[in-house]
């Protein structure tokens, strides 16, 4: 009987050590001002759950939520300026964010692919209404497009490779369109144009390389010339 009895103990001791080696351990980090800069909590030498990170004030910066020491579902970070963005991932890879005010409304939806931006990115006001999308692949912007509360179009730009490039037109809310930027590997180059609601040319920018270059026209609205200026490389003459 006292040796079963010596038996049982050692197998209930080896059970909880084995429990004890997976209990939950963590470690902390500091400024080097002494402020807690973050902490974790390590699983057999894995992160596992929340690891907290902080501002220096002591608040928390993100809560990024890992599962066998990656990063799953969604984690979030805090801004200083109250607004907060959620992370998710899936098996350590990032496939969505959503940004949020400080009481708690959608302001902004990114998705990816591979870790980079793809498809649709959304910003929306605070009524809930599409205010921009910009379409991305592969990482680099291809379209933006920014729109009223009513919905009419109120901006349009063309990009290559993520930089302007091409003409970008601003609307007026009843469609016309209200100025046309020329764009050349992302400065303004050329001549960008200003309307009259009728639809007549109001200014003429002359741009090269982003700097004002040339004559700048003002017109009438009957078409006839009200001012010019002279500019190089952006200083008025």
């Amino acid at each position: 009987m006292k040796y079963r009895i010596l038996i049982l103990f050692s197998i209930l001791s080896i059970f909880n050590a084995c429990n004890s080696s997976r209990a939950t351990k963590g470690s902390t980090g500091f400024y080097d001002t002494g402020e807690i800069k973050y902490k974790n909590s390590i699983i057999d030498g894995k992160r596992e759950g929340i690891t907290k990170e902080y501002y220096k004030n002591g608040k928390v910066r993100y809560d990024w939520n890992y599962t066998n020491n990656q990063l799953n579902g969604e984690s979030k970070e805090f801004h200083q300026d109250e607004k907060y963005t959620i992370w998710v991932y899936k098996s350590d890879t990032l496939i969505e964010a959503r940004t949020y005010t400080s009481n708690g409304i959608l302001e902004a939806r990114y998705n990816f692919k591979n870790g980079l931006r793809e498809g649709k990115s959304i910003r929306y006001y605070e009524t809930g209404e599409e205010e921009t999308i910009w379409i991305y692949k592969n990482g680099n912007i291809i379209e933006g497009k920014g729109y009223f509360k009513t919905g009419e179009l109120k901006l349009e730009y063309r990009y290559v490779n993520g930089i302007p490039e091409g003409i970008s037109t601003e609307h007026e809310i009843n469609g016309n369109i209200l100025r046309e930027y020329l764009y050349k590997n992302g400065d303004l180059n050329g001549i960008t144009k200003e309307y009259y609601s009728n639809g007549k040319i109001k200014f003429e920018w002359k741009y090269q390389n982003g700097k004002l270059n040339g004559e700048t026209k003002e017109y009438f609205e009957n078409g006839n010339i009200k001012n010019i200026w002279k500019y190089k490389d952006g200083i008025l003459q």
